[in-house]
């Protein structure tokens, strides 16, 4: 099977089966996770005390209530790393909290 673009139906274990004349091997299971474009993440700022622009993203799952709770993760990239240079330091990977399954 090829999955050529990941949809959320597609998110889940995986493992892989390789074979020949001389027998077959089954891989250890991957997990694969749909992660949204960085276009569906919601960019916006807090000013501090000192006047300083603090950017920050954040990602509603889907089917978001207001009602109901949900795990916050915070990732703090310490200085350097501005918002224009925010998805170039941390690759898609690193947001995979931001799942569709999640």
């Amino acid at each position: 099977m090829r999955i050529g673009s990941t949809q959320p139906p597609n998110e889940g274990g995986y493992d892989v089966v390789v074979s020949n004349g001389a027998g077959s091997v089954t891989s250890y299971g991957a997990r694969l996770y749909g992660v949204p474009p960085t276009s569906e993440l919601t960019k916006a700022s807090h000013t501090n005390a000192a006047r300083l622009r603090l950017p920050y993203v954040y990602h509603h799952p889907t089917g978001y209530a207001p009602a109901r709770r949900y795990l916050l993760i915070l990732v703090f990239t310490g200085g350097g790393i501005d918002e224009a240079n925010l998805f170039s330091a941390f690759p898609a990977q690193f947001w995979v909290h931001t799942s569709y399954a999640r």
